[in-house]
């Protein structure tokens, strides 16, 4: 009898060595659908200088999940003949631009996206044609100069978490599925926060953002629920909310002198619509 699976998950680590790893996918991931398979999970975690993978790898219908790590320049570029993957975790992978735009116009019915690690070499993100998104997180450790910018279509979006870039997005544009934003080391303005429409926020995070230096932001997020701030400068922040009851923390640092209570309080202040 033929085997049969509704799932399959293989988390295959890559070496120069290893001689096994890359057949193994080479001769299974065409097969799954054959085999019935409706989703998979594919993790890959790569040793610098892996061997490179071949494209039938990636061209699986089943493929909805991909998780890799370190993996070879020539690899990442053929990710995006995943058509139909719906998360992509990409983990210590240096990749540029050009790559990105490959796979964004390559698997539009990604819902979730993820891209940490040190340096990776991104200068932009365009995401306006993953009209699927909802999660999408990118971190940068060890962030280079200029920051990566990141062009965000905002429909979509449920959770938003970004470190170390700059964001940007268009005024007035209408989050009205966003729930929880993430923003630190942000250089760039957020004017534009005062200009767009938050109807199902909960939870802000502004931290390190030097963006706000300057700004005056009004926030239009009548369910907020939680905001933080952390820096070293006290900004201009506000909300028209309908929430009776919401939590503020704020963390401040490195401020000559203490801040006037007016200060504190207009970092925190709502206002009922």
């Amino acid at each position: 009898s033929s085997l049969c699976f509704d799932e399959f998950h293989p988390y295959i680590p890559l070496h120069y060595w290893d001689h096994e790893s890359v057949p193994f996918l080479n001769k299974w991931m065409p097969r799954l659908t054959t085999m019935g398979v409706k989703e998979s999970r594919l993790s890959i975690l790569s040793g610098y200088g892996a061997l490179d993978l071949p494209s039938v790898v990636f061209e699986a219908e089943s493929l909805k999940h991909l998780r890799v790590e370190h993996l070879y320049v020539k690899a990442v570029e053929k990710i995006a003949l995943c058509k139909h993957l719906r998360s992509l975790h990409l983990v210590g992978v240096s990749i540029d631009d050009s790559i990105v735009g490959k796979i964004i116009a390559g698997c539009p019915l990604i819902e979730t996206l993820c891209v940490n690690g040190f340096n990776i070499g991104l200068r932009t993100i365009k995401m306006n044609d993953l009209r699927n998104l909802k999660d999408f997180t990118f971190t940068v450790f060890n962030g280079g100069d200029p920051l990566c910018s990141i062009e965000i279509d905002p429909l979509s979006l449920e959770t938003v978490k970004i470190s170390a870039a700059n964001i940007t997005f268009r005024r007035g544009a209408d989050f009205r599925n966003l729930k929880d934003l993430y923003l630190r080391g942000v250089n760039s303005s957020l004017d534009n926060l005062s200009f767009s429409k938050f109807p199902r926020l909960k939870s802000l995070t502004l931290s390190d953002c030097d963006g706000l230096k300057e700004s005056r932001i009004l926030i239009d997020a009548p369910n907020i629920l939680y905001f933080e701030y952390q820096g070293d400068f006290v900004p201009s922040v506000s909300f028209a909310t309908n929430s009776n009851e919401w939590k503020s923390e704020i963390r401040i640092a490195y401020v000559i002198g203490i801040p006037t209570t007016n200060n504190v309080s207009s970092l925190i202040c709502g206002s009922s619509n």
